[in-house]
């Protein structure tokens, strides 16, 4: 197109381009096709270019998915033991000690029943107390409460002493 404008003398374009229009739209045409078919070319390769990245980004999506499973299951299974170790430190904390003084004092009452019925009765009846209080440590746990229960400071302090003195008796 170029050297025929030149061969033409280079006249004014528009003159140009109605003396030569039946070499020239076909050229154009052409030229265009060409142009707009490398842009298609390019497209597609930009394409195929992402959906082999988009395919790898998703088998690493897949990959960390199942990773986090595994980790969850893992978290599931902690938190069940410390569930389990949380619930038998309560029943521990809570009914080991009442039900260790109910059974001394049991035991002091079998020793005091011959010697002084009354005093026996009073031990059975403190570790029957003591057994009550246990029993409802233990729905306390099962309902979920987990506050001590009012067993500390003096009034445990107290508690402790006439035990040790009961026990002595």
């Amino acid at each position: 197109i170029t050297l025929l404008y030149f061969r033409a003398g280079s006249p004014k374009l528009i003159d140009f381009w109605l003396e030569q229009r039946s070499i020239l739209l076909p050229r154009t045409i052409i030229v265009l096709i060409i142009v707009s078919t490398r842009n298609v070319l390019n497209v597609n390769r930009e394409n195929r270019l992402l959906t082999v990245s988009l395919a790898e980004k998703n088998e690493e999506l897949k990959a960390a998915n199942e990773q986090m499973g595994v980790y969850v299951k893992e978290l599931e299974k902690t938190a069940e033991v410390r569930a389990r170790e949380q619930l038998m430190n309560e029943l521990h904390n809570k009914l080991g000690h009442m039900l260790a003084t109910a059974s001394i004092g049991i035991q002091a009452a079998t020793v005091l029943i011959d010697k002084d019925t009354t005093l026996a009765k009073t031990q059975l009846e403190t570790a029957t107390g003591q057994i009550r209080a246990a029993m409802q440590s233990l729905r306390n746990v099962i309902v979920g409460e987990t506050s001590l229960p009012e067993e500390t400071g003096s009034d445990f302090s107290e508690r402790l002493r006439n035990l040790i003195l009961e026990t002595e008796r």
